[in-house]
């Protein structure tokens, strides 16, 4: 969407771009904004070589709510949790053991907790280094592990969020744009198969489906995508209740189903353009044998979102709560490709120091030294010990490009030479002069004394004369 309206630089632009689109569709405009094909994104399908040296920085789990892990192995990709973490046993975070092998950057944020670490052992940053930013505390008997990174706690949410704070917000209304548009392909049920047939030539191939034709408890189907180019985008807005049961996904003709040990290539290449937009169900769960192909957004926040599918390929952005609940099941990073929901490569700027400092000074975890049972972190870095950069970049010079949550670029504007509609400069955060001010205050304390000497002066050669 972003290719097509101006660059934004704020959550809330977002939600104005959505806005926009909302109007758009009413008129036949917002046909622009999803038709931007694919962007040239690194999808590989899954495999076990690690870190493929592409990188994504952009969000690929995020959770509104809680996420609690019963049962599960991994997310790949960068992790948001507005609320508590919870994990059972062992998980990795960012860097997957299978996956698509495109890690965030080396030494980047791969983690982020709203509340608190509850339960678990975390491994974030596999081999390449991690930062984690909890806003609360890790709960006594939790280990995290950064790989030579580093760990700060009880930053408060905001701080621990950064950009991510206010993403939940956001989902709603591009989830309202994409279910405006007019579906230009059919849904084709036929006992346990569901086919999604497109027109064959729109760069969106956009689906209305009930919920029913993904299946339900005790009813498994197969999903098949039809008459799909091989360069368009495949939006799917799914109404009514969703209690998802998909044994395979197919693409027509082939002859395997979307797996890593089948059709590999259709699966990298389908989880990176294709959305199902859960557009009414805040509860839905996702179960059945088939590596679930696409991206999931769920924008309700006031319900739980299950996950019991060997895996996810994909972007799951969920409003509410996230339980994973499957052995050995995992998040895989695929981008939603020609979306707001891309890859972004950008570099974070190298410091040890986070971004955002509360007034109680967080703790700091480096080299990826567990916390000890009583949740206290050491503040010591060792020596030697490797530069791991922040996610937030200082600010901007003029003209240059960064990144704002959910993959929109940022342009920060060039210099004015208008002075008169130049702002007064504001005041610090602690109720004082701005710098500016507070430079120029003693030059206007010197002339005003000479201004007043003067005067004593010619008064006095006055009363003489």
């Amino acid at each position: 969407m972003s290719r097509f309206f101006p660059r934004l630089s704020t959550v809330g632009s977002r939600v104005a771009v959505s806005a926009l689109l909302l109007g758009a569709a009413g008129t036949g405009l917002a046909g622009t904004a999803f038709a931007a094909g694919v962007d040239d994104c690194s999808t590989p399908p899954i495999s076990d070589g690690g870190p493929s040296g592409a990188s994504d920085s952009n969000v690929n789990v995020f959770v509104g709510g809680s996420f609690t892990v019963k049962a599960g192995a991994e997310a790949e990709g960068v992790v948001v949790v507005d609320g508590d973490l919870g994990t059972a046993g062992f998980y990795n975070v960012g860097v997957a053991g299978a996956g698509s092998q495109v890690a965030p950057p080396a030494g980047s944020v791969m983690l982020r907790v709203g509340g608190d670490v509850t339960t678990g052992h975390l491994d974030v940053g596999s081999r390449i280094g991690a930062q984690v930013r909890v806003g609360g505390s890790v709960h006594p008997g939790v280990q995290i592990d950064t790989n030579g990174g580093s760990l700060a706690t009880q930053l408060g949410h905001d701080a621990a969020l950064e950009t991510s704070t206010g993403f939940a917000s956001t989902l709603a209304p591009e989830s309202a744009a994409y279910d405006a548009r007019t579906a230009n392909g059919k849904v084709v049920r036929s006992g346990s198969d569901t086919t999604l047939d497109g027109d064959g030539t729109s760069k969106v191939q956009l689906f209305d489906l009930d919920g029913a034709a993904l299946g339900a408890s005790g009813h498994a189907v197969t999903v098949t995508f039809a008459h799909v180019p091989d360069d368009a985008q495949v939006v799917v807005n799914v109404h009514g209740q969703v209690d998802a049961t998909v044994n395979g996904f197919w693409r027509d003709g082939g002859a395997h189903a979307f797996d890593q040990n089948g059709d590999k290539d259709g699966l990298a290449s389908y989880a990176s353009r294709t959305l199902w937009n859960i557009v009414d169900d805040a509860s839905p769960s996702f179960t059945g044998g088939a590596q679930w192909t696409g991206s999931v957004v769920v924008p309700k926040a006031n319900g739980t979102t299950t996950v019991a599918v060997p895996g996810m390929n994909g972007r799951v952005y969920v409003a509410g709560n996230l339980v994973q609940n499957l052995g050995g099941s995992e998040f895989h990073s695929y981008p939603f490709e020609g979306s707001d929901w891309s890859c972004s490569d950008s570099t974070p700027t190298p410091s040890t120091t986070p971004s955002s400092t509360p007034s109680d000074t967080p703790s700091e975890t480096p080299s990826g030294t567990p916390t000890d049972a009583s949740g206290t972190t050491p503040t010591e870095v060792p020596s030697g010990a490797p530069s791991v950069p922040a996610d937030t970049p200082s600010t901007p010079a003029s003209g240059t490009t960064t990144t704002a949550p959910g993959g929109l670029s940022e342009t920060a504007p060039a210099a004015s030479d208008d002075t008169t509609t130049a702002a007064a400069a504001p005041a610090d955060e602690t109720g004082g002069l701005a710098e500016t001010g507070a430079a120029i205050l003693p030059v206007a304390v010197v002339a005003l004394a000479l201004l007043l000497a003067g005067g004593v002066l010619l008064l006095v050669r006055r009363s003489r004369a």
